[in-house]
């Protein structure tokens, strides 16, 4: 990931590194998820082999 590429989180770990403020966005009301790929892969595989009318809702 590039670090000035504008995604929250390389912003965040840039500014930390560096002693900075850490930069708020709009009015500070926004939610951010960050999921792990690995986990959301695994934890689909783990679902749909468990359910037995599995539809993807």
């Amino acid at each position: 990931m590039n670090s000035y590429d504008g995604r929250v989180a390389s912003n965040f770990i840039v500014q930390a590194l560096k002693g900075e403020d850490i930069a708020i966005y709009g009015n500070g009301k926004q939610y951010r998820s960050f999921q792990n790929v690995d986990n959301l892969v695994e934890g689909m595989i783990r679902m749909m082999n468990k359910a037995d009318n599995f539809i993807g809702l």
